[in-house]
């Protein structure tokens, strides 16, 4: 399939969803896009990585798609998430969660406590309670209390918002339960937008959503999915996150996962694309691609990969809002090019810490941009699997998030008429 050697940044090897077996694979420049190849002989595939190779070059700094050099050291996780519920109202047209207003799976406290202890057990520092929707799970304050005051964890929902507009005391429950971080779906402020996308049209409950966990003074991420019909939006997004300032903790992007349940004429884009938008100055903030970077080292010499998330650390300083370079020292940031042959070491709540230090720094509020891109079967690369630090944690122990997804979900399903 790689005719042309040298447009080959990297090989790698799929386990193929097709066979069974393990293939090879290969990033390959091909007219000024970056194609992930898969060397299947029942099935080949082929699937666009990124639509910008100069960018993509450039937030990788010189370690290729392959990332970070051979020696990336020993997994480990720093991010835990716990589905609580395949119950969700919302049904979003674009979601590949086995989830829908007819789910009937609830995990118990105790199931919730085993899950929970593990985590502590490991070493971690905090829990995403996910779903389906968390908040449809009726003892939703009980499994926070346990999280918090029985397992020292700190929770945080990740949530549509939906009940959190609705009604002015569920909020206030959580709270009191130990409920101190929430993250937050907002992926548009166009009506039509979330029609298609998320099947409603109701932007301003997103915003009362928002009203409500700041009133209730606890720490806010947003998340927005993006394809190709918001991405004009990002930049918008990023100027009502600085808004939010000092509530608002990160802002994550993530871009449409083509698995699942996809509305017909909708598309993806790439990390790079988002990245673009987000340095064309529409969001009222110094960036540019070169203020993306990987994770920097962990602490046991391990590097994430490259392809599956890139931040960038923003300092709010009045109405300006500037990009702080993060320098792979241990938990540094700097203004200036980081030398990217050095090692870095930071512990284990890694995002937390470089914000603290941005903020530490500057003596102002900071904040991240995460760019998180999630493997499907056509772009699964064992050497990002390898080094993933997202762990799904349910009655097999530790897996994966985009392992998981790779294993379970469906191959892209396109609705019929």
């Amino acid at each position: 399939m790689i005719k042309k050697p040298g447009n080959l940044l990297g090989s790698t090897t799929s386990r193929c969803r097709t066979c069974g077996s393990e293939h090879r694979a290969a990033y390959v420049r091909e007219s000024g896009s970056v194609k992930y190849r898969i060397e299947c002989p029942e099935r080949p595939t082929e699937a666009v990585v990124s639509r910008d190779e100069r960018i993509f070059d450039t937030v990788r700094w010189d370690c290729g798609p392959a990332g970070g050099g051979p020696d990336f050291g020993a997994r480990r996780w720093h991010f835990f998430q716990v589905v609580v519920t395949n119950r969700c109202p919302a049904e979003c047209p674009l979601c590949y969660a086995d989830a829908d207003r007819r789910g009937d799976r609830f995990l118990t406290p105790d199931g919730f406590r085993e899950r929970a202890m593990r985590i502590k057990r490991y070493g971690g520092v905090r829990i995403s309670l996910t779903g389906g929707e968390p908040t449809s799970h009726p003892e939703l304050p009980e499994l926070i209390r346990i999280a918090r005051n029985e397992c020292g964890l700190m929770p945080t929902v990740v949530t549509n918002g939906h009940r959190i507009a609705d009604d002015p005391t569920y909020l206030n429950i959580l709270k009191q339960a130990g409920l101190s971080r929430v993250q937050l779906q907002f992926d548009t402020f166009d009506d039509r937008t979330y029609g298609v996308m998320r099947g409603r049209r109701d932007c301003a409950e997103k915003l009362a959503a928002v009203e409500r966990i700041i009133a209730a003074r606890m720490k806010l991420g947003l998340i927005a999915t993006i394809c190709d019909l918001n991405l004009p939006e990002v930049g918008r997004l990023l100027d009502y996150a600085r808004s939010l300032a000092p509530v608002l903790r990160a802002l994550i992007f993530q871009p449409m996962v083509m698995v699942g349940r996809l509305p017909p004429g909708l598309s993806t884009v790439t990390a790079e694309e988002i990245i673009r938008a987000l340095s064309d100055g529409s969001g009222g903030c110094e960036l540019s691609p070169r203020d993306f970077r990987p994770f920097p080292r962990l602490e046991n010499g391990h590097t994430v990969h490259p392809s599956c998330s890139v931040h960038a650390l923003l300092c709010q300083d009045g109405d300006r809002t500037f990009a702080l370079r993060q320098a792979p020292g241990p938990g540094r940031v700097c203004r200036e090019e980081p030398d990217p042959a050095a090692g870095s070491v930071l512990r284990r709540d890694i995002l937390r810490q470089l914000r603290h230090r941005g903020a530490k720094r500057q003596k102002r509020h900071a904040f991240l941009i995460s760019i998180i891109s999630f493997m499907y079967a056509e772009t699964r690369d064992e050497g990002r699997a390898r080094r993933c630090i997202v762990a799904s944690v349910g009655d097999r122990g530790f897996e994966g998030l985009c392992e998981k997804a790779c294993n379970s979900l469906e191959r892209i399903t396109r609705p019929t008429n």
